[in-house]
């Protein structure tokens, strides 16, 4: 959570080791939409436990991060990553070189590779994941 609006709102990515650590669980990220020309909030969710209260929470929900464990589904509406990543948009973050975890290669989950040596690259690749998601919004209905 401590680098996550710095990369998705601003578009420059920090490595989460070298920043203090949060205790923010919820994080409110504003987004203006190309594909829906106009603004566009996000809630980002460290821990479903306090904030799926009840299932229709999940209705809302549209993108999951990933970091290739199984047992983070455990809590999930959905905790067969094979099955919840038919619903909702799955990303999975890495560094360009490292080992995607072989459990990610097998889940329809879209890889989003930040590179250490070219920090110019992090808004080209935030807005990559943005496209993304607002295309998968799109083919769900979201208007």
């Amino acid at each position: 959570m401590a680098n996550v609006k710095s990369f998705l709102q601003d578009g420059k990515f920090q490595d989460s080791t070298t920043l203090p650590t949060t205790n923010t669980n919820m994080l409110q990220i504003t987004r203006q939409s190309k594909k829906f020309n106009r603004p566009v909030k996000f809630l980002v969710v460290n821990n479903v436990d306090k904030f799926f209260t009840k299932p229709e929470h999940w209705d809302r929900v549209v993108a999951i991060f990933t970091t290739g464990q199984e047992w983070q589904f455990k809590n999930y509406k959905y905790t067969q990553p094979n099955v919840l990543f038919q619903k909702y948009k799955g990303f999975y973050v890495g560094y360009h070189g490292d080992i995607v975890p072989s459990t990610v290669n097998s889940w329809n989950v879209q890889i989003v590779e930040i590179n250490r040596n070219q920090r110019f690259r992090d808004r080209q690749i935030s807005e990559f994941f943005w496209e993304s998601l607002e295309k998968f919004m799109a083919s769900k209905g979201f208007k």
